[in-house]
C-alpha cells in the first residue's frame, strides 16, 4: 500500500510517520466532508442548529486522525501478520476514540469504568473494521486481495 517502496524496502521511520499522518488526514477529510454535507442538508430543509464549538471540535477530530495515522505508520514494521496489523490499526483508532471521548466526557482522569470500557470497545471495533477493509483490498489497488489469492491457489 503506502508504506513500502517499489523495491519492497520499508520506508524510513520519518517516512512511515508522514505516510500514516497523510492517510489519517485523508480519512479525517472524508469524515469532515460527511459532516459538512449533513449541515448543508439541515440548512436546505430549514432546520436550525448550533455551531458553538464546531470549529475547535473539527480541528481536534482532524488532529486525532493525523496523530492516529502517524502512530499506525510508526508501528507498521510490526504488521507482518493479520493479528499484528489489526493491533496497529486498533492502536491508531485508540487515539481517535480517545480524543472523541475527551471532547464528550472530559479528562480521562474523570472517566468512569463505563467510559474506559466504551473507549476500548470502540477502538477495537473501528480498528478491526479498518483492518478488515485493509485485508480486502481489491486487485486493482496494486495490492493483492488475500481472498482471491487463496481461491486461486485452491482451484
Amino acid at each position: 500500500m503506502f508504506l513500502k517502496y517499489p523495491s519492497g524496502r520499508t520506508a524510513s521511520v520519518g517516512g512511515r510517520i508522514l505516510n500514516g499522518a497523510m492517510a489519517g488526514s485523508l480519512v479525517a477529510l472524508l469524515a469532515v466532508s460527511v459532516a459538512v454535507v449533513r449541515a448543508l442538508v439541515l440548512l436546505v430543509v430549514g432546520k436550525k442548529f448550533e455551531l458553538d464549538g464546531f470549529v475547535p471540535s473539527i480541528l481536534w477530530y482532524v488532529g486525532a486522525f493525523v496523530v492516529g495515522g502517524a502512530l499506525a505508520g510508526l508501528l507498521w514494521p510490526s504488521s507482518d501478520s493479520r493479528v499484528r496489523r489489526a493491533f496497529v490499526f486498533i492502536s491508531g483508532m485508540s487515539v481517535v476514540m480517545g480524543v472523541i471521548w475527551i471532547m464528550e466526557d472530559g479528562s480521562p482522569a474523570a472517566w468512569a469504568t463505563f467510559d474506559w470500557l466504551a473507549w476500548l470497545g470502540m477502538s477495537v471495533m473501528f480498528g478491526l473494521a479498518i483492518s478488515y477493509g485493509y485485508e480486502r483490498r481489491s486487485p486493482g489497488s496494486g495490492q493483492p486481495n488475500q481472498r482471491l489469492q487463496r481461491r486461486a491457489h485452491r482451484g
